[in-house]
């Protein structure tokens, strides 16, 4: 196991191609676009090779530093999940790899936010975080057997009832069109008592993704008004739905199921074969439900994450600090709540 540059080193967009599982979070365009939204990252990505020096497995990682940590290591920062691309009996080597720096104090803390259970041996020291899920929509049949296949009322309904409305769908690729999907970003987060992603996220994610295809920014305008938003992100066999956010005022009118529903259609056209709704907390049923009746089935993520002793809390109630956050970020102008995005952005990843 040793360090490599994903994106100077070709060896690494030559595996990420080939791999059959391979997503858009593995690809260089990607991880670019993540280190360069980050306070001070540290690119740590590693990679597994045969004596051939041919590349044999993947693990994208990069070192963050925030007030209460140095040396946080993540798979991936602002990323739902990264699957390490790695026979499954070697996955131990990167653990043991990453547990040796942590023990030379080059590492303070690990977090690898898996797709599948991995193999790691003793897990006795490692918290296994399973309060997330994730999911996917198969797309090899039809359209007219997948559309069957949607919950009648919530879905085909809804639809149904969207379509009434003179919506138009634009596809953006412009710094214009991230600005308006960072206003609409902005209300739905403030909606959910939370301050919007940095900005520079999203700048970052069209400048890298949006010329070798592997993103699509989704519109929604209803009279002349953009009423909902949504980035889709494409490779090879997967697309997913991320960020999908719309002004509260328009929800009656569905444009979330209209916005899914193109969106579904398009990575059909682009010959993916799974649409992924992206992560939803388990506790969060209502979301869930949702998800599932438009045929979606949830996959379980795997947070692995060390030391034990720091991650192994409970979090069957929200803390009253937390409680007391949403409230107050409800009742924020979106303005003042942009302000404070850097911040918070040094907590949450």
């Amino acid at each position: 196991v040793h360090q490599i540059s994903p994106l100077e080193d070709k060896r690494w967009i030559d595996f990420v191609n080939d791999h059959p599982q391979s997503m858009v979070y593995h690809h260089p365009a990607w991880i670019q676009a993540i280190e360069e939204s980050l306070f001070h990252p540290e690119p740590h990505h590693l990679c597994l090779s045969d004596s051939k020096k041919s590349i044999i497995g993947i693990l994208p990682g990069i070192l963050v530093t925030n007030f209460s940590e140095k040396h946080a290591y993540i798979s991936l920062p602002f990323t739902s999940f990264c699957q390490p691309l790695t026979p499954s009996n070697t996955m131990k080597l990167f653990y043991d790899y990453l547990q040796t720096e942590m023990r030379n104090n080059q590492i303070a803390t690990i977090e690898v936010r898996g797709l599948e259970e991995l193999h790691l041996g003793d897990v006795s020291k490692i918290h296994v975080n399973m309060d997330y899920a994730t999911h996917f929509l198969s797309l090899d049949n039809d359209m007219e057997a997948i559309w069957k296949n949607f919950h009648k009322t919530s879905v085909q309904q809804r639809i149904r009832r969207s379509e009434k409305f003179s919506y138009q769908l634009e596809l953006k690729n412009s710094e214009e069109g991230i600005a308006i999907f960072y206003h609409l970003h902005g209300l739905n987060r403030r909606r959910l008592g939370l301050p919007p992603l940095p900005k520079n996220l999203f700048y970052n994610m069209a400048k890298y993704l949006m010329p070798q295809n592997l993103m699509k920014l989704l519109l929604l305008k209803l009279n002349n008004e953009y009423v909902s938003a949504m980035i889709l992100l494409i490779h090879k066999s997967f697309a997913h739905a991320e960020y999908t956010s719309t002004n509260p005022k328009f929800l009656k009118f569905n444009p979330n199921h209209y916005i899914n529903w193109q969106a579904i259609q398009i990575a059909r056209n682009e010959g993916c074969s799974y649409f992924d709704f992206g992560r939803s907390s388990i506790k969060n049923t209502s979301l869930m439900d949702y998800k599932s009746r438009w045929g979606a089935k949830p996959n379980q993520l795997y947070y692995y994450q060390l030391p034990r002793t720091k991650f192994a809390k409970t979090e069957s109630k929200p803390g009253a600090m937390r409680i007391f956050s949403q409230r107050l970020f409800k009742k924020t102008p979106l303005r003042v709540l942009t302000l404070i995005t850097d911040i918070y952005a040094k907590f949450h990843y």
